[in-house]
């Protein structure tokens, strides 16, 4: 039987990721972008550990 895991995301401060960007860059911060960069980041750790 093969173990079911859950994976624990934190949560991300968008307003502080939105400053972060406008202190570096000329671009616009597209909202949760920082938020679903970091989900797809953990996804692709749990997948290589094979979760």
């Amino acid at each position: 039987m093969k173990e079911v895991h859950t994976i624990n995301y934190y949560p991300i401060n968008e307003g502080a990721a939105r400053r972060a960007k406008e202190m570096n860059s000329f671009s616009d911060y597209k909202e949760g972008s920082a938020t679903a960069e970091y989900r797809a980041m953990v996804d692709k750790a749990a997948a290589i550990i094979g979760w």
